[in-house]
């Protein structure tokens, strides 16, 4: 549609795409300011070497490798699937073609080009600007784009800020939703007003000035050389775009970050932690008032990539002084506030204020509960009808299936990949009330039985011998509960082991030292030493030795300002050696240790089997696996076989249409669960 018009004319629409397209990569105005203030973070001598050092033939290919095998090609034709099949042959070519980059700095003109795939961003997208631009980028230039990704996301944990929390190890989408929910409860329990401005900026990637990206990496202590090959693979970057599986011509760009570049979300990063850095500059001196959870946390803003979320006291300042910060971003990084998409929320503020403050922004007002990075935000999670979407959003998926036409493999594939994970971020946060889950559970069930959701008929098999482990006789589903309490574990294993990040110092903070953790293992058994062998502890001049200087002395009684005694005393001392022989300390410091893992990291997977094996009993009749497809032709032959034989038979005809089902997971391949009564 353009203006106001539909346009069926194929030349009227590609050329409506691309003059919208090029117009939006045009080449910004060279009037701009220029943001100056240290970067406190800045990279040191060693790893800004090992960002501009040499390639090698090593590195070439774990890019290939780290770049998938099905994606979609650009406009060279060739995907990463050939690459790996033919690597042996072309190794020395593809290598020679990318080092020529990092030698010499230069991308040959084509190689840069890409192809613009257009993803509508909304439901029945008729305008230009309903369209997402996805860039499918030629095989090289990819190889490049990759290697500098993978040098570069090494040093980002370094320089980039905490509150930054996408694409960073150790580092997850949840933490800032997590965050969110305890800070807006705990300013309702503190009856504090507080201001929630989640921001939306316009099309963030395609609008990044190239020349504010060059100051920003500059700042960050980067070198010439790095900074020349990242201006080279953006300003010899072209496309056109992709309608309807025809090419536009190509266009130059001027400015922007390519959606599909594996470059790309490394350095938005950057962009976005200059503004962090402005903005705690305004924090820093006063401008702008924050939460202020405890005398070392102060909370003012949040980021996932571009989505930022601002949070501080409600006042008329704190507002002004955000929007004019956002102003100066956008006049020096060209990234613009949507403000008829932003959105602006009020705790413990009356209704009438915020409708002010919206209507003075021109945002929208956010209302809880809300949905932030995917997971809900605000509400009363503890209450059944708060799930009511997450479970009409299952039926809904089911609805798009022909249930009918999906084998029972099929089924079972789509149960394991899809029907458990559309939940998966509601239930990492929250502890799903047991109605819910045996409401999830029933779905499930319905529909790997066949049935419709409102179905009577009875099913064949119990649904917990479905979700038992294979080793139990089961099918290995594994059950929504274990999911649930799998996840919320993850929590209690990262407080301990990455006890310094953000989300942890809010609980600390708002909870105390311990998180109240403390309460949970109230039924724990272990002790310390001193409480175990209190005689003992009273002999030894040094109170506060840590088992690791014991273990360096001679013997256990070096420090002892006296020598054992019999009685109870010469119990202890033997218990407490006993206890202490096969203790081996290793030259590191202390660290966590999950004992369900050989590795000693914790995982999901590992808690939730344990979880299930506790709950689930083993199954009495085993499942028969089939882990060898026989031939296609052989399995067809053998059912007009059986048909032939049971076409005079007492057998009806349901007979044949339960045959046909167990032959059809046969011709798909794969592990298929057969159990058919007749």
């Amino acid at each position: 549609m353009v203006d106001g018009k539909w346009q069926d004319n194929p030349k009227v629409v590609k050329s409506e795409f691309f003059l919208h397209f090029r117009k939006r990569f045009k080449k910004p105005s060279a009037n701009r300011i220029l943001i100056d203030m240290n970067f406190p973070k800045t990279i040191s001598i060693d790893p800004q070497t090992e960002l501009e050092g040499v390639v090698s033939k090593e590195e070439v290919k774990k890019a290939v490798w780290d770049c998938g095998s099905d994606k979609s090609p650009g406009p060279d034709g060739f995907s990463f699937g050939f690459y790996r099949k033919f690597w042996t042959c072309i190794e020395n070519d593809v290598f020679a073609a990318v080092n020529y980059f990092f030698t010499f700095g230069d991308i040959p003109k084509g190689c840069n080009a890409c192809f613009i795939a257009l993803i509508p961003k909304v439901h029945d997208a008729n305008l230009v600007k309903d369209f997402r631009p996805i860039s499918l980028i030629g095989s090289i230039y990819k190889i490049i784009a990759k290697i500098l990704a993978n040098r570069l996301v090494g040093v980002l944990g370094d320089i980039v800020n905490e509150v930054q929390s996408a694409f960073i190890s150790d580092r997850q989408i949840l933490d800032g939703p997590f965050i969110l929910n305890e800070v807006i409860q705990w300013c309702k329990s503190k009856k504090k007003q507080s201001l929630i401005f989640k921001v939306d900026f316009e099309k963030a990637y395609d609008s990044v000035r190239w020349d504010f990206l060059d100051d920003v990496l500059k700042k960050f202590g980067f070198g010439n050389k790095w900074c020349d090959w990242i201006q080279k693979c953006l300003r010899s970057s072209r496309g056109s775009i992709i309608i309807n599986g025809s090419p536009t011509e190509e266009f130059q760009f001027f400015k922007g970050l390519k959606q599909g570049d594996p470059l790309s979300p490394f350095l938005f990063i950057l962009i976005m932690e200059s503004l962090h850095l402005s903005f705690q500059s305004v924090v820093d001196v006063g401008l702008f008032k924050g939460i202020h959870l405890s005398p070392l946390v102060n909370l003012s803003h949040m980021f996932y990539a571009d989505d930022a979320m601002f949070v501080g006291q409600w006042c008329d300042d704190n507002i002004n002084t955000l929007v004019h910060v956002l102003e100066c971003f956008f006049r020096a990084s060209g990234l613009r506030i949507n403000m008829s998409k932003s959105k602006i929320m009020g705790v413990n503020v009356g209704d009438d204020k915020i409708k002010v403050a919206a209507s003075k922004l021109g945002c929208l007002i956010l209302n809880t509960p809300f949905t932030y990075l995917g997971t809900k935000v605000g509400g009363n999670m503890s209450r059944v009808q708060a799930w009511t979407e997450i479970i009409d959003k299952v039926k809904s998926r089911l609805s798009n299936w022909k249930l009918k036409s999906l084998s029972i493999g099929g089924r079972l594939t789509l149960l394991k990949s899809v029907l458990g994970s559309i939940p998966i971020f509601h239930m990492s946060i929250f502890k799903v009330p047991l109605t819910v889950l045996r409401s999830l559970e029933s779905i499930r069930c319905q529909f790997f039985n066949g049935h419709e959701l409102k179905s009577n008929k009875s099913s064949w098999v119990k649904w917990n011998s479905v979700l038992a482990a294979k080793e139990k006789g089961g099918l290995g589903v594994s059950s929504l509960f274990a999911l649930n309490r799998a996840l919320l574990m993850k929590w209690f294993w990262r407080f301990y082991s990455h006890n310094d990040s953000l989300w942890s110092r809010v609980i600390k903070a708002i909870y105390g030292v311990d998180g109240e953790v403390n309460k949970v293992s109230k039924y724990a058994s272990s002790k310390p030493l001193k409480l175990l062998f209190p005689r003992i502890y009273a002999l030894d001049n040094i109170k506060d030795a840590t088992i690791c200087m014991k273990l360096n002395e001679p013997s256990l009684d070096n420090n002892f300002r006296r020598s054992i005694r019999g009685g109870i005393e010469q119990s202890q001392f033997k218990e407490l050696t006993d206890l202490l022989i096969p203790i081996v300390l290793n030259p590191c410091p202390d660290r966590w240790f999950w004992s369900l893992e050989g590795s000693g990291e914790f995982s999901v997977a590992s808690i939730r089997r344990f979880i299930d094996d506790q709950r689930l009993l083993t199954v009495d009749s085993k499942t028969l696996w089939i882990k060898s497809v026989p031939i296609k032709v052989n399995i067809l032959a053998w059912k007009i076989k059986l048909e032939a034989i049971l076409r005079d038979s007492i057998f009806s005809r349901r007979c044949f249409i339960e045959i046909d089902s167990i032959l059809c997971p046969f011709v798909i391949g794969g592990l298929i669960y057969v159990t058919y009564i007749f």
